[in-house]
């Protein structure tokens, strides 16, 4: 055994006897709960706030996609609401929509539609209902550059003055980098504090933000210029972001 496999192991047993030292907490039983999902059903992406849990996905159609969401509460998953069906709707695997319970009977809603024939260009459209899904009102966009470029990686979290939304941007590409950008948005889907959070990211990562006494702390991965993406991945690097 060389001296970095002697240093590996020592670390390894190092961690293993700090973990042994922690008591876990105690979970019940696992019990599976069915969702009534119809047809080809993708992108499954569940949302906790306020007490309630929704879980979000897409449904291929005839015209297109649709998004749909159930509530969980009482143990199991209430019926299965429409948000839209948008014959546009950028299906990925990787970049997903979402419906994010606000308090109540409120939910805001983002996907993505397309913008142009390009592979990766399309928008973020919001809705919101007040009414659990029995309605959604006019969709719109957080961004007004009107570029054929990226636009995804949405995160959304509470704010004061409404709901925060950050998101990935791409109005400066191809020629510039992508961008991280950040907003609010009130209930009557009036948008303020738009901002430019960082002007080179990593161009197909998940953000996400967590919200502390300070404020919203946004997490996403970094790149700098002249340093290709791949190689940055590589260092597993996560860059934290004060959005002020």
């Amino acid at each position: 055994m060389n001296a970095h496999q002697i240093l590996f192991a020592s670390l390894f047993v190092a961690i293993l006897s700090g973990c042994t030292k922690q008591s876990l907490p105690g979970f019940e039983e696992a019990l599976p709960v069915s969702v009534r999902a119809d047809g080809v059903s993708l992108g499954p992406r569940l949302s906790h706030a306020n007490g309630m849990t929704t879980l979000s996905w897409m449904e291929r159609s005839e015209s297109g996609a649709q998004l749909r969401f159930a509530r969980y509460f009482d143990r199991k998953w209430r019926d299965v609401s429409d948000v839209i069906e948008d014959p546009k709707m950028f299906v990925n695997w990787a970049d997903l929509p979402a419906v994010t319970p606000l308090g109540g009977d409120a939910f805001l809603a983002h996907w993505l539609s397309y913008s142009a024939d390009g592979p990766y260009s399309y928008d973020v459209m919001l809705s919101r209902t007040d009414d659990a899904g029995e309605s959604w009102a006019t969709s719109y966009r957080p961004h007004d550059d009107g570029t054929p470029t990226e636009h995804g990686f949405v995160s959304v979290y509470p704010m004061p003055e409404g709901t925060g939304l950050l998101w990935l941007d791409g109005r400066n590409t191809p020629d510039g980098g992508m961008t991280l950008r950040a907003a609010t948005v009130n209930a009557k889907g009036e948008l303020s504090a738009e901002s430019e959070v960082d002007n080179l990211i990593c161009d197909c990562c998940q953000t996400d933000v967590a919200v502390a006494s300070s404020g919203p702390v946004a997490i996403y991965r970094d790149r700098h210029a002249g340093l290709p993406r791949t190689v940055y991945v590589s260092c597993d690097v996560i860059v934290a972001h004060f959005i002020r």
